[in-house]
């Protein structure tokens, strides 16, 4: 059986843990054409002047967890 291929996938879940009106509605992840992972945030936004609700967001590149330590650190 042939492994599946995740690139160019990506995979968004509501946020549960939210706490804020700043922290995502969305989050997940990405895979790109190279096979790395990155974070995504979204936001779920209505217009002010009114119109149909839109997804907005950003990512980022996950790094490995010790990567992540030694840059908090710095």
């Amino acid at each position: 059986m042939a492994e599946y291929d995740n690139r160019l996938r990506f995979v968004l879940f509501r946020n549960k843990n939210k706490k804020t009106e700043n922290h995502p509605d969305w989050t997940g992840t990405f895979t790109d054409k190279n096979g790395v992972e990155h974070h995504m945030d979204g936001w779920t936004t209505a217009p002010k002047s009114g119109g149909e609700k839109f997804l907005s967001g950003k990512m980022r590149e996950k790094q490995a967890s010790s990567e992540a330590t030694q840059d908090r650190k710095s």
